[in-house]
């Protein structure tokens, strides 16, 4: 699949949408870090992920509407990716899209591959990773209990 949808990068004027769509409670549930975080905290942190050369955040939009987010952070395993649609915009195919366009982006920086660390129960995100060509790597358990898949895209 191609990329058809348009993104940009983040600014500095993103920090509350980017903060409100990750303590949206279904983002929080599948995340590796369920519990939330101050307001404050997100500015801080934000601020950092803004000058990372290795962290990047794109916002897709369909139109002019922004309908979700991609984050990829170059680590020594690839780029970590992950993606999370606007609560508005769920179940429309926007998550599906928007990983389309990640590879596309991940090859223009020279990624060799791509990893999703997945919530086991999250069945609508393995569906959509498995279907963009991701496989099945290992899996992991967190001390609350949760586990976690990991899948892999080579590039």
């Amino acid at each position: 699949m191609n990329c058809v949808l348009d993104h940009r990068k983040v600014d500095s004027n993103d920090v509350r949408m980017v903060f409100d769509w990750s303590m949206d409670e279904a983002t929080r549930e599948n995340s590796l870090n369920t519990s939330g975080f101050a307001y404050e905290e997100h500015q801080k942190w934000f601020e950092r992920k803004l000058k990372d050369p290795e962290y990047h955040i794109l916002i897709y939009m369909d139109g002019e509407v922004p309908v979700g987010m991609l984050r990829i952070e170059r680590t020594s395993e690839g780029g970590l990716i992950s993606i999370a649609v606007s609560p508005d915009h769920r179940g429309k195919g926007y998550g599906e899209k928007m990983l389309a366009c990640a590879s596309q982006f991940a090859n223009d920086l020279k990624y060799q591959k791509l990893v999703a660390q997945i919530w086991s129960e999250n069945k609508a995100s393995i569906q959509i990773f498995e279907r963009n060509a991701y496989e099945f790597e290992s899996e992991f358990e967190l001390e609350d209990g949760r586990t976690f898949k990991q899948y892999i895209r080579k590039l």
